[in-house]
């Protein structure tokens, strides 16, 4: 997609001239009437969040205002008008005030806005070559413009927490320890909350300590990006060197240097911070951004916070450091707004203050105690307070200890590790205790914004107490944000603090959400195509939660990623569960161990049949192996659970097209890891009871598409869990079925030529319904069928068949029937086309196919009366013979002695074909290449 795309625009009018002398005021008044529309249309396309997107050059320069000064009047200086610009900044209009005489300067008045000219890509340069986002913004600026700038323009996340710091613009020293806890679990809550800090912007006080705290943590970590977001609400007339800042296209990077020495009385920016916003109300004074920051707090913290509409906002705290008579105003204000203040001890002015008397009764915060700690805290700057204004600082101290649940003060203790991160989360989750229904919506609220911050440890200590009863119901939100969000030790403190999964998962609707909510990967990928038809590009990543997607086509996907012989996992199906290998197993099956027949227990469209397995089904479909371990510790079948999701995941990792790629990677590790669980669990059963364990390979699983762990296992192509001791001792008293694995081969042969043995003790349990003994008789019969071809072709090859050969195609037509049998035995019941793809995977199915196909091409030339042919029919038929002996090869492949040879002689038989095929491929380039010469 490329950026910078032409703006089509569309409109058309008529205009019908009866005469020569229309009115020239009527063509006016249309071609006013046209541009109107072309200016809403184009208002109207730069307000969507794809044109801000890709075109935020253009969106800027629409959007965002500077001010300017537009009457110039000097204020008692030389050459500098009342608005702190010199006379060669301003433009030629504000220097001829005609339109204002008689009139005094004033800055909402002699003020008008423009398009702002400085915008873009900021460079500091030095170590690490930080870079950050700038723009100059008019102080009159809606906040939604400007939120709208970060998330969309700027790429900004929406935040999950926003620190507003404030105090000291000073330069002021505090307490090593103190600074040192303050960097730490500044950029520890930002970092673990997905936080905004948002400060001064300025190279000075509070904001020159948060950004040295974040170039701290930028060197430490070795990231010259940072992931921390530090947004800095600076006033543009008062930034040192602005003329650097200009930057009318914004299309490159401008370079900015930090000069303490040459600022005067001027700041520089902090090079520390990401993003800058420049507030310009047209002067050069300090403070012309309060209101404008302050307003955005608001906004801010008015957004919803999260995946889904549950009510919760983006809270908002206070960090107070130093700070003099504009911190207490700042700090008395947002706590009006029901914003928590964190006042931290020790940092100095004002913070120390109310440090001092934050716990003491408002009877005893008087204004005599007010001077004495001001006199001490502020030192020689206290002797410029009147009378008046501590009075009125006392006042606002007395209501700021009354409002206590929105005051936290840090305060320093070497004993203890904490640092300003779990005071600040503290501050955001006290409980007021007058109200019950309220105490109980804001610890919900609270344990939205715990998980939010996917800071365990604060829910821990602070929600989940003992004084604080949860039920299921009121965790479900939480849950669902823990899981949606990947946040798997939520997820656990979830589950271990009451939260039923059964009943989080009753409605069908809770669990279409999760998939709806899948993040980025193969499946959800195969599940969009799926639901839209296929309609989806490769490449093209569909967006969580964009796509409308039902339990019936999950069933679809997972179905198709287990195998066909599974039942539907959300669709009620009476099509009981059959296969080539159950037919073998029913021996066993008939002893009574299982009923083999579909149980009327089936899912219905508003049940869910087992939450436990939805879940886990839901974090292994989207290779999450957290999520995925805690679920399949809660499955009841944990077994065939975990065979399942090696079936899952290595068909994935098979369909995804890229075998080298960290994905497909990631899957096959994933399901060799559930492969050896699915050992490990096994491997206890069997330690303990070898019989029950057994029976647990045959058991009918309800959970997955009622199929057994031995099946999924053969599908899985779980070698080394069929390699375990317990299931080839299965597999043995499957084979030999209702023999005695005692009975020697020699016996059961000796049985097989005379049958009145059986009936004396010569053999252990019965002979016939064992499948070695089938197995042997179809050997038998094989060697019957080729002994009497080779008669035939040899010694009873007449112009007319004998009954040899007739008996040799009636023989035959048997081997013809047991193919098509093969062909179309399937209880699941697919399409033709997907049982020939079947059918022809295996090797010896086409040489089956082949020789049927000869023998009957030699048949009919055998028939015919010239003899030409038919001793061509004869060739034909030979060279069948020899194509039907080759079948032998599948049926010595059990052998444990033949068998591997054969495996090993088929592996390099087509391993040299390929590398022929490869010689002869580059023989013929090397041809091509000599030709082109």
């Amino acid at each position: 997609m490329h950026c910078h795309r032409p703006v089509h625009l569309r409109f058309s009018f008529t205009l019908t001239v009866s005469d020569t002398s229309m009115d020239e005021a009527v063509v006016n008044l249309i071609t006013v009437q046209a541009l109107s529309a072309v200016k809403g249309q184009i208002q109207s396309q730069s307000q969507s969040p794809l044109y801000r997107r890709c075109c935020p050059a253009g969106w800027i320069k629409n959007e965002i205002k500077k001010k300017e000064c537009c009457f110039y009047v000097e204020d008692g200086r030389e050459g500098i008008c009342k608005c702190g610009y010199p006379k060669d900044k301003h433009c030629e209009d504000p220097i001829k005030p005609e339109d204002y005489v008689g009139e005094q300067w004033d800055r909402h008045r002699h003020t008008k806005e423009a398009p702002t000219d400085a915008f873009g890509d900021i460079s500091f340069g030095g170590l690490g070559q930080k870079t950050g986002k700038y723009v100059r913004v008019s102080s009159d600026t809606p906040c939604e413009i400007l939120y709208q700038l970060m998330t969309d323009c700027w790429k900004l996340r929406s935040p999950n927490l926003l620190i507003s710091v404030t105090g000291g613009a000073k330069n002021f020293n505090i307490k090593p320890l103190l600074k040192e806890k303050f960097r730490r679990g500044l950029i520890k809550v930002a970092q673990t909350t997905g936080a905004w800090i948002l400060t001064g912007g300025t190279h000075t006080g509070v904001m020159k300590h948060v950004g040295m705290a974040v170039r701290d943590y930028t060197l430490s970590s070795g990231l010259t990006e940072g992931q921390i977001v530090v947004i800095g609400v600076a006033p543009w007339g008062v930034i040192h060197k602005q003329e650097d800042l200009i930057n009318p296209k914004g299309n490159l990077p401008v370079q900015y240097s930090l000069d303490e020495q040459g600022q005067g009385l001027l700041s520089c920016l902090d090079i520390n911070h990401t993003h800058f916003l420049l507030v310009d109300d047209g002067t050069r004074d300090y403070g012309v951004e309060i209101e404008l920051r302050a307003r955005l707090e608001k906004h801010i913290s008015q957004q919803s916070l999260g995946n889904r509409g549950s009510g919760v906002t983006i809270p908002v705290v206070c960090v107070v450091l130093d700070g003099g008579p504009g911190t207490l105003n700042t700090m008395y204000n947002v706590m009006l707004n029901h914003t928590p203040c964190v006042v931290l001890e020790g940092s100095g002015r004002v913070a120390d203050v109310i440090a001092k008397v934050a716990d003491l009764p408002v009877s005893e915060v008087t204004l005599d105690l007010i001077k004495q700690l001001m006199e001490r805290f502020f030192g020689q700057e206290y002797k410029e307070f009147t009378e008046v204004k501590v009075i009125e600082w006392t006042k606002k101290i007395q209501d700021i200890i009354r409002m206590s649940h929105l005051l936290t003060v840090f305060h320093i203790d070497e004993d203890k590790n904490s640092d300003v991160d779990v005071a600040i989360l503290q501050a955001l989750l006290k409980v007021p205790k007058s109200d019950e229904h309220a105490a109980r919506q804001s610890l919900e609220r609270q344990l939205e914004l715990a998980v939010a911050w996917n800071r365990v440890d604060i829910a821990e200590s602070e929600i989940f107490t003992e004084e604080i009863q949860w039920t299921s119901c009121d965790l479900h939100p939480a849950m669902f944000s823990a899981l949606v969000g990947d946040k798997p030790e939520f997820v656990r403190l979830l589950l271990e603090n009451g939260v039923c999964v059964g009943k989080f998962l009753e409605s069908e609707d809770m669990l279409c959400e999760l998939y709806a909510h899948l993040p980025s990967c193969f499946f959800l990928r195969k599940l969009a195509t799926r639901v839209q038809g296929g309609k989806i590009c490769r490449g093209q990543e569909p967006q969580p939660g964009s796509t409308k997607i039902s339990l019936s086509h999950v069933a679809e996907e997972v179905r198709h990623l287990l195998g066909s012989f599974t039942q539907p996992l959300y669709v009620p199906s009476r099509v009981c569960v059959f296969s080539s290998l159950f037919v073998v197993v029913s021996q066993v099956l008939s002893k009574g161990l299982v009923n083999p027949t579909c149980s009327d227990e089936e899912r219905t469209t508003d049940k869910v049949w087992d939450s436990i397995r939805d879940l886990f089904l839901w974090a292994v479909v989207q290779n999450n192996p957290e999520l995925a371990e805690i679920s399949w510790e809660q499955c009841r079948d944990c077994i065939a659970a975990a065979l399942a999701a090696s079936k899952i995941l290595r068909k994935l990792a098979q369909e995804s097209g890229e075998d080298d790629s960290e994905e497909a990677k990631d899957m096959r590790e994933l399901a060799s890891h559930y492969e050896n669980q699915a050992i490990g669990v096994f491997s206890e059963c069997h330690s303990w009871d070898a019989q029950r364990a057994q029976k647990l390979l045959i058991r009918v699983s309800p959970s997955w598409g009622r199929s057994t762990c031995l099946w999924l296992a053969l599908k899985a192509e779980a070698k080394s869990f069929i390699a375990h001791s317990g299931v080839q001792a299965l597999l043995t008293q499957i084979w030999f079925g209702e023999l005695s694995v005692d009975n020697a081969p020699w016996k059961v042969l000796l049985c097989m030529i005379f049958f009145p043995l059986i009936y004396t003790s010569f053999l252990t349990f019965s002979l016939f319904t064992s499948p070695q003994v089938k197995f042997y008789w179809n050997i038998a019969s094989y060697f019957g069928f080729l002994w009497l071809f080779a008669v035939v072709l040899m010694i009873d090859f007449q112009a007319y068949p004998s009954w040899r050969e007739l008996l040799l195609y009636v023989w035959l037509t048997s081997l013809v029937c047991e193919e098509l049998r093969q062909f179309y035995h399937d209880f699941d019941g697919p399409g033709f086309r997907k049982k020939a793809k079947m059918y022809i995977s295996d090797m010896w199915n086409i040489l089956d196919v082949l020789s049927i196909i000869l023998f009957i091409v030699g048949l009919v030339c055998r028939l015919q009366a010239s003899g030409t042919v038919f001793y061509v029919g004869k060739v034909i038929l030979c060279i069948d013979f020899i194509i039907f002996c080759l079948r032998l090869m599948a049926i010595f492949t059990i052998s444990r002695t033949l068998g591997p040879k054969i495996i090993i002689l088929r592996r390099m038989v087509g391993f040299l074909s390929c590398e022929r095929h490869k010689r002869s491929q580059i023989f013929l380039d090397l041809l091509k290449g000599a030709s082109s010469l």
